[in-house]
C-alpha cells in the first residue's frame, strides 16, 4: 500500500483507533469475535486454504484423476514424468473454487466423501501442513493478547465467540495461567451467560481439536459447520436456533470487535444485518480489517485503489452499523489488543513505547548515533560465532548438513521514526560507512522477505526469490519483539534477524521443515539472540 502506511505505529496514531479504544475500554463488559486470521499466526490454514487443500484430495481421488494416474503408470500417457499432473490439480481447485465459491466448494468436498472419511480429511487439512513444518502448533500473539485480556477482565467482562475449529485460544488461557477446571469449550453457544463463572470459548463452527493436545480439558463433538447444507440446511434446527438468539441477543446488547475475521461467512454476517435495527446507540461493533491482506506479495496495486476499496469496505460496514477500523499490518491486530488491555489500565500507548525504545537503541548503538559504530563491530562479532555454531550443528546432524552451504546472519533495527528496519550488522560484511547502511520502508507491497516478517509478526521462510536477495539463495526471517515494562505480554516490535544461505530455497532452509524439532528449536535460539543484541549494552559472552 505505497504512500499509505506510517510504520508500525501509524494505524495507533489516528484518531479512529484512539476513540474506539477509548471507548471499548470504558465497557464494563465487550465482545471478541475471532475469525481465522488469528490461527494463521499458528500457521494454521484459513478457510480458503483449507477448502484448497481438501479439493486436491477430491481431485486425486476422482475418476478422471485416477484414470489419468492409470494411463501414466500404463504408458499410455507419456509426459517427462508424473509431476505433469500437478498443473491439472491446480486448475481444478481455481475452477471450482472460481465456479461455486468457498461454500459451494466446501460443499463439493463434503458430497465426495463418507461422512468418517470427511472427518478424518478435514483435521488432516487442518493440522497436517503446521505440524510438518514446526515441532508444536502453539498460540500466537494475537490469541496470547486476548487470554491476556480475559485474564485481567474476569470470566464475566468479556465474551469470545470463534468461527475456528482449533484451541488455541484455550491453550493461551492456560498458558497464562487459567486452571484447566475454569476453560469451558462449547460447540454452538450456550442457552445464556447469567452468572458466568467459567472462561467460555464459543465455537460456532464445532471444534476438531490437535490430535495430541488438549488431553485435560473436555471437548464437545459435532455440530461442524462448513458446507451449504451446515448453513442452511439446519436453519429451524434447535441449535441453529439457540446459536442465532444468542448471537442476535449478545450483539443488540454488547459492543464488540471482530478480529481476524474477513467477514464473509454467512453466519457472521447474518448477525451483524440483525442487529444493524438495534435502538441502543451505545452499542457499537468495530471490524478490524487488515490493509496487508488486501494483496499479496508482489502485487503492486495502485494507492487509489487500494485507498477506494478500504471506503468500499467502511460503505459496507456502515450498512450493519458496524465501524471500520482499517490497521495496515497483521502485527497490529495483537497489538491492538494489547493497547486495549493497557487503555484500560492507563498505561503508555504503544506510539510512546516505540519511542522510548528507540531512544534507548540510540543509546545504546542499536539505532544509529554516537555509539553506534562501536556497537556495530561486537554485533558482527556476536553474529559470525553465532553463524558458525548454527553451522557447526547442522554438520553434526545428518538430516540438516550440506557440504556446499554457507550461512550468514543479519541484524536489522526497526527505526519508528523513519519507518524503516535498518540493516546494523551482518556477520559476513563489516560496514564503514553509515551512509552504506541497507534501508526498507515499513509499507506494501513488500519487496523484502524482512519487511513482510516485521510486518505480519511471525517467523517467514522465502519461498518467491524475488522477496529474499540477490546474494542468498533462500532465507529464515525472525522477527523480534521486546519487553519495555513488567506487563506480562508487554512486548513492541523491534527488528528482525535473518539466517540467510547460498542455497536455493528447495535445498536451503525450507529442508527444515522436514525437521520440526530442531527448527523449533533454531527459532527459540535466534530470537534470544536477538533479543540480547536490540537491548543490552553488552554482548553475550
Amino acid at each position: 500500500m505505497t504512500g499509505t502506511c506510517s510504520g508500525l505505529h501509524g494505524f495507533f496514531e489516528r484518531q479512529a483507533t484512539r476513540d474506539s479504544l477509548a471507548f471499548l475500554a470504558s465497557q464494563e463488559r465487550i465482545a471478541l469475535v475471532v475469525g481465522a486470521g488469528v490461527s494463521r499466526e499458528s500457521g494454521l490454514p484459513g478457510w480458503a486454504d483449507l477448502l484448497e487443500h481438501l479439493l486436491g484430495e477430491v481431485a486425486s481421488t476422482s475418476e478422471p484423476f485416477r484414470n489419468h494416474k492409470r494411463d501414466l503408470e500404463g504408458g499410455l500417457t507419456t509426459p517427462d514424468d508424473e509431476a505433469a499432473i500437478e498443473p491439472h490439480l491446480a486448475s481444478f481447485k481455481r475452477l471450482v473454487m472460481a465456479t461455486h465459491g468457498l461454500l459451494g466448494a466446501a460443499s463439493i468436498v463434503k458430497s465426495h466423501f463418507p461422512p468418517d472419511d470427511y472427518m478424518r480429511m478435514l483435521e488432516r487439512a487442518l493440522y497436517e501442513p503446521a505440524m510438518a513444518s514446526q515441532l508444536n502448533i502453539t498460540p500466537g500473539a494475537t490469541a496470547r493478547e486476548i487470554a491476556a485480556l480475559w485474564k485481567e477482565r474476569g470470566p464475566d467482562r468479556l465474551t469470545v465467540i470463534t468461527t475456528n475449529y482449533d484451541l488455541l485460544i484455550e491453550l493461551a488461557l492456560l498458558d497464562a495461567g487459567i486452571e484447566t477446571s475454569d476453560v469451558e469449550i462449547i460447540s454452538g453457544a450456550p442457552d445464556d451467560e447469567v452468572g458466568i463463572e467459567t472462561y467460555r470459548v464459543i465455537h460456532l463452527h464445532g471444534v476438531i481439536p490437535h490430535p495430541e493436545q488438549f488431553t485435560a480439558l473436555s471437548v464437545p463433538t459435532g455440530g461442524i459447520v462448513l458446507a451449504e447444507d451446515d448453513y442452511f440446511g439446519a436453519l429451524d434446527s434447535e441449535p441453529a436456533t439457540t446459536t442465532r438468539h444468542f448471537c442476535q441477543s449478545l450483539l443488540n446488547c454488547i459492543s464488540s470487535v471482530f478480529v481476524g475475521t474477513s467477514l464473509t461467512d454467512p453466519n457472521l454476517l447474518s448477525y451483524l444485518h440483525s442487529t444493524a435495527n438495534r435502538t441502543n446507540d451505545d452499542v457499537r461493533h468495530f471490524v478490524l480489517g487488515i490493509g496487508q491482506g488486501d494483496q499479496p506479495p508482489g502485487v503492486d496495486a495502485t494507492d487509489l485503489a487500494l485507498a477506494a476499496s478500504r471506503c468500499a469496505s467502511a460503505r459496507r460496514l456502515d450498512g450493519m452499523r458496524a465501524e471500520h477500523l482499517a490497521a495496515d499490518f497483521f502485527c497490529q491486530t495483537s497489538l491492538f489488543l494489547r493497547e486495549l488491555r493497557r487503555n484500560a489500565a492507563g498505561e503508555a500507548a504503544l506510539v510512546e513505547e516505540l519511542a522510548n525504545w528507540a531512544s534507548s537503541a540510540v543509546e545504546i548503538g542499536v539505532l544509529p548515533g554516537t555509539a553506534f559504530a562501536a556497537r556495530r563491530s561486537s554485533a558482527r562479532f556476536a553474529l559470525s560465532e553465532a553463524a558458525r555454531a548454527i553451522s557447526h550443528n547442522f554438520a553434526t546432524s545428518g538430516a540438516l548438513h550440506h557440504k556446499d552451504e554457507t550461512l550468514a546472519l543479519h541484524l536489522w533495527a526497526h527505526d519508528p521514526g523513519a519507518g524503516e528496519l535498518i540493516l546494523v550488522a551482518r556477520s559476513d560484511l563489516e560496514f564503514h560507512d553509515e551512509n552504506t547502511l541497507e534501508r526498507h520502508s515499513l509499507k506494501m507491497p513488500f519487496h523484502r522477505l524482512v519487511v513482510e516478517a516485521v510486518c505480519s509478526g511471525a517467523p517467514l521462510e522465502a519461498d518467491d526469490p524475488a522477496l529474499a536477495s540477490s546474494k542468498w539463495g533462500s532465507m529464515l526471517v525472525v522477527p523480534i519483539s521486546v519487553d519495555t515494562g513488567d506487563v506480562p505480554y508487554s512486548a513492541v516490535p523491534a527488528g528482525a534477524i535473518v539466517l540467510a544461505s547460498n542455497l536455493s530455497a528447495n535445498a536451503g532452509l525450507t529442508r527444515l521443515r522436514k525437521t520440526p524439532a530442531e527448527r523449533a528449536h533454531l527459532l527459540t535460539t535466534l530470537s534470544k539472540l536477538g533479543v540480547l543484541l536490540l537491548t543490552k549494552r553488552h554482548e553475550p559472552s
